[in-house]
């Protein structure tokens, strides 16, 4: 395997973090600035804006683990691919219920926007999941 191809698979992690950050992290600051844009979600208001908060701070360890460390434990490793993946089935949960009744044109593409970031995240955890530790 040559030295690209390794670090092609180490930047993936990266470039999807950044994506599911910046997806996610865009409907939080939408939502918050907007009252009236969690009217109708699911988790109500405070619990929307706690799941994407959440999911902001999953995404952001989840880019970490996946650049950074190469020789993590499986327990670690496993430590934050599992979270990163339950808070982005919560976040496709959410997308979902919003897609399903929204009341403008915005709406629909923020809740577009927030799936891409739900997917971005479940591939993070899939990096994640997937490290192997160097062999020397």
């Amino acid at each position: 395997m040559s030295a690209g191809t390794r670090s092609g698979r180490r930047d993936t992690g990266l470039v999807w973090g950044v994506a599911a950050v910046l997806c996610v992290g865009t409907v939080l600051f939408v939502w918050t600035s907007e009252p009236t844009a969690t009217d109708q979600a699911m988790f109500g208001r405070t619990g929307s804006l706690a799941v994407l908060a959440v999911a902001v701070l999953a995404g952001l360890v989840g880019t970490v683990a996946a650049y950074f460390p190469r020789d993590i434990s499986d327990r670690r490793r496993w430590g934050v691919a599992v979270p990163v993946a339950v808070v982005g089935a919560a976040v496709i949960v959410l997308a979902a219920s919003s897609l399903a009744h929204p009341r403008h044109a915005v709406d629909i593409v923020l809740d577009l926007v927030l799936l891409v970031g739900a997917v971005a995240l479940a591939i993070v955890a899939a990096v994640v999941g997937r490290r192997r530790p160097v062999v020397r």
